[in-house]
C-alpha cells in the first residue's frame, strides 16, 4: 500500500518524519493507474513506432499507402505539369506553381483538406467499417432523446424510456408448459 509522509513535531521541538498509509482504495487505483498511463506514454516517447496492437498498425500502413496512391493519382489527373517538373495547384482560386510536384503534394494536404476527400472516403470505408464492428456496442450508452413534456422539450434517457413505455420481457415458460404445436413432430 502506499503511504503518505508527514513530520511530527516532537517533544523537545525535535522533527522526525513518519509514514501514513493511504486507506482509501479509490485513490490507490487512480495512482497506480496514472502511473501505468505514465509509464506507457514513457514507453511510447522512447520508440514512437511501438503500438499496442499489431493489427491496427498493418491497417494504418496499408491506409497510408492507399492516400499515397490515390493523391498520386489524383494530382496526376487533375493538376498541371509545367516545364521543368514543375507543378501548378489545380484549385482556381489558388493556382500556385511548385518546382517539384512533392511540394505540391505537402501543399494540397496541408492547405486544401478536401482534395480527393471523397476519393479518400471510399477507399477508407472499409478500415472504418472492420474498426466499428470490432466495437461492443452494447458497451457505449445511446445519446438522450429530446422528449416534449407540458410544451417543453427534455432530454431523457432511452432507458428510461424504454422502461416507462415497454412492457417488461415475459418470463420463459417452464419446459411442461410449452405450447402444443412445438412438442408435436411433423411426419
Amino acid at each position: 500500500p502506499l503511504h503518505a509522509v508527514g513530520v511530527l513535531v516532537g517533544k523537545h521541538g525535535a522533527l522526525r518524519a513518519q509514514s501514513f498509509p493511504l486507506v482509501d482504495r479509490r485513490i490507490e487505483a487512480m495512482i497506480a493507474d496514472l502511473t501505468a498511463k505514465i509509464a506507457d506514454r514513457r514507453a511510447r516517447r522512447a520508440d514512437p513506432n511501438a503500438s499496442k496492437d499489431g493489427e491496427e498498425d498493418e491497417d494504418v500502413k496499408a491506409m497510408l499507402e492507399i492516400h499515397e496512391k490515390v493523391t498520386s493519382a489524383c494530382i496526376l489527373s487533375s493538376c498541371k505539369s509545367e516545364k521543368e517538373g514543375k507543378a501548378r495547384c489545380c484549385y482556381v482560386f489558388c493556382n500556385k506553381l511548385f518546382k517539384d510536384a512533392d511540394f505540391l503534394r505537402k501543399h494540397l494536404v496541408s492547405k486544401h483538406p478536401t482534395f480527393a476527400a471523397d476519393l479518400l472516403l471510399v477507399e477508407d470505408e472499409p478500415f472504418m467499417r472492420k474498426r466499428f464492428e470490432q466495437e461492443d456496442l452494447s458497451q457505449r450508452p445511446l445519446p438522450p432523446v429530446e422528449v416534449e413534456v407540458h410544451g417543453s422539450l427534455e432530454l431523457r434517457s432511452v432507458r428510461e424510456l424504454r422502461d416507462k413505455f415497454l412492457p417488461p420481457p415475459l418470463p420463459p415458460l417452464p419446459a411442461a408448459m410449452t405450447p402444443v404445436a412445438a412438442t408435436l413432430s411433423v411426419s
